[in-house]
């Protein structure tokens, strides 16, 4: 939708974001992630 309107995303909206995704990832896998996940290095 953004894209379409052509908006501009801030960077600490996108960093919001990620500590989202960064909360539900650790809530999923509360021991963690195995190394060779490609998330892990996220």
């Amino acid at each position: 939708m953004q894209v379409a309107r052509r908006v501009c995303i801030q960077e600490s909206e996108l960093l919001v974001k990620l500590q989202n995704i960064r909360g539900a990832v650790a809530m999923a896998f509360p021991m963690g992630l195995p190394a060779h996940d490609p998330v892990s290095s996220c």
